[in-house]
């Protein structure tokens, strides 16, 4: 049973062979702890991180194949235990079926002669023949159906562990060169069948958008939300398999009917004389055993073919983040926006150039600082070593004189606003998009209406015929790009952080539609009650910062406005409006 259970499984992960394997492993020990752990408690444990990991490296593969997925099969053992009894009475009917259906013959030729006795005798054969066809057929059925269940449970288990694991990913892992693609990911760790399309749409959805769900906290969200999808595909595939079930009972059934014609024939062309007792139970064992056997090559064929696709899920999971919480961090209730950068280091690639190189900066509460440079020269980098997306090589960055890697993670992210050159929005209404921080179903709408008229987006919001609970497509398609951007920024202003990051968040407005942000920021700014960092091209944004200071080849050096103003050539090339 052990085997075919797990044919099962692995036949329900079945993915394509042709994919590229990712470069990091895991713990095994690690997986089959959060095997165990149920889904809340498997998104709470997420959301806490509680330890560090300082050993990046990847860890060996398992000694056997099944010893991943053994764990997640373990956790439907009272299924499986209902299953395998349903099994045992399957196999003590046909031990009952067998002899009954070998003495109908004789009964039902003295019968034929006509005694009374022999009639009551025949009718309560064939009636008891019946009876222990039928329960045989039910318990058959239950058998599959209970197993069939918990293999769908134990996939649908793996499935939400597997994602969950993807959003821990180092961002790397999504930006690097090594990284795997959308589709790739999707196939990995959903189905390429028609039935789990919503579950693979969600992985398609998220991770794009890696960088605005970490940014924003999201990943607990992502998780919820992939659970409620992955466990409407369970229940829509356990009715299919529940009645695929049925079929062989109903042949089973009517092999069985056939054997009982061909009894009654052979009484009437042979009269009394014919014994076929032996030749019947020979029979009727001979039909009910073939089928167990070709089960068993069946399920090993399954099993083999599986194998390749538990590796591939697996391997996804086996891998030792970089960036964790220590098991000491600490939690701020209240930031007020003193940044300080001292010495960072920063390379993507250990044989390449650093990116961020010996960085030194000291960003006040409530000021605005500008950076401007070539692409490339580190802007957006140094913004994502503020948001521990990166680790740096040497040097260190301070949140209000904490170290923020001594900060937990959640914690940092949320004192930090960041609206990213693409404005990445997910499936759903205007207003979940917009309060994206907060869980499903706890969405202020005040706030979000206030952050709304704060990104000038309420104009258009009203105009939509469900206004705030219109949706927006697949990763908002059914918005311009500058509806998109402003959505975008609400989702900052919604977030009211401490610190806010512009990464050419205006790159994607119109003339009118950025003209209103820069006076919403300028706001912002003029009050001091928001520490903000301004990633730009645009002259007109950099002039609106207290400060100005360039990066160029990893090297940052502070200039004045009238420098900035004065300046001729390259410098002067690369700021100048689009």
């Amino acid at each position: 049973m052990v085997p075919a259970l797990s044919a099962l499984v692995s036949r329900t992960l079945t993915l394509n062979p042709y994919l590229p394997q990712p470069r990091s492993r895991r713990c095994v020990a690690h997986a089959r702890t959060l095997a165990l752990t149920p889904a809340p408690a498997a998104a709470s444990a997420f959301r806490l991180r509680a330890t560090a990991i300082t050993d990046s490296s990847p860890p060996p593969p398992p000694p056997y194949p099944l010893a991943e997925i053994l764990p997640y099969v373990a956790a439907e053992w009272e299924t499986i235990a209902k299953g395998w009894a349903c099994a045992a009475a399957a196999v003590y009917c046909l031990s009952r079926a067998v002899p009954a259906a070998g003495r109908l013959p004789r009964a039902l030729a003295a019968a034929g002669a006509g005694a009374g006795a022999a009639i009551d005798v025949a009718a309560r054969g064939g009636l008891a023949l019946a009876a222990f066809a039928s329960a045989r057929a039910a318990a058959a059925y239950a058998q599959q159906a209970l197993l069939w269940e918990a293999a769908l449970r134990a996939a649908g288990r793996l499935r939400e562990r597997a994602f969950a694991r993807l959003l821990e990913r180092d961002l790397a892992f999504f930006e690097g060169r090594g990284g795997v693609a959308a589709g790739d990911l999707a196939h990995r760790i959903a189905d390429e069948a028609d039935d789990v399309a919503d579950a693979v749409f969600s992985v398609l959805n998220v991770v794009p958008s890696m960088l605005t769900v970490k940014a924003n906290n999201g990943e607990l969200k992502e998780i919820l939300r992939f659970q409620k999808l992955a466990r409407d595909n369970l229940k829509n595939n356990l009715d299919k398999k529940k009645m695929k079930t049925l079929i062989p009972q109903a042949v089973r059934a009517t092999c069985i009917g056939g054997l009982l014609v061909l009894c009654a024939g052979s009484m009437v062309v042979s009269g009394t004389s014919f014994d076929a007792e032996g030749f019947l139970s020979f029979l009727t064992a001979l039909a009910l055993v073939v089928e167990p056997i070709q089960d068993l090559g069946k399920a090993y064929n399954e099993y083999k073919q599986g194998e390749p696709a538990l590796e591939r899920i697996f391997d996804l999971m086996r891998f030792n983040p970089e960036v964790t919480d220590k098991p000491s961090a600490t939690h701020l209730q209240h930031v007020n926006g003193d940044i300080k950068f001292h010495d960072v280091t920063f390379r993507y690639v250990d044989s390449m150039p650093p990116v961020v190189d010996g960085v030194n900066l000291h960003i006040r509460p409530g000021e605005s600082i500008a950076f401007v440079g070539p692409s490339g020269g580190g802007k957006s980098t140094l913004a994502k070593l503020l948001l521990r997306l990166y680790h740096p090589q040497s040097g260190y960055m301070l949140l209000d004189n904490h170290d923020v890697q001594d900060i937990q993670l959640q914690c940092l992210r949320t004192h930090i606003a960041f609206v990213s050159q693409d404005a990445m929005l997910f499936s759903g209404t205007i207003a979940e998009n917009i309060a994206y921080r907060d869980p499903l179903g706890d969405i202020n709408m005040a706030r979000v209406e206030y952050a709304a008229k704060i990104a000038h987006a309420e104009e258009f919001i009203k105009m939509l015929p469900e206004g705030y609970d219109s949706n927006v497509g697949q990763r908002g398609s059914s918005l311009s790009g500058g509806q998109k951007q402003r959505l975008a920024i609400a989702r900052a202003v919604y977030q009211n952080s401490s610190i806010l990051i512009m990464d050419e968040a205006t790159s994607a407005l119109d003339i009118r539609s950025e003209l209103l942000l820069k006076e919403a920021l300028r706001n912002l700014m003029t009050n001091h009650t928001v520490t903000v960092l301004i990633i730009a091209h645009q002259q007109e944004m950099v002039l609106m910062a207290d400060r100005i200071v360039s990066l160029e080849g990893g090297k940052l050096q502070e200039i004045t406005k009238l420098d900035f103003l004065s300046q001729n050539g390259h410098l002067q090339k690369i700021t100048s409006p689009n």
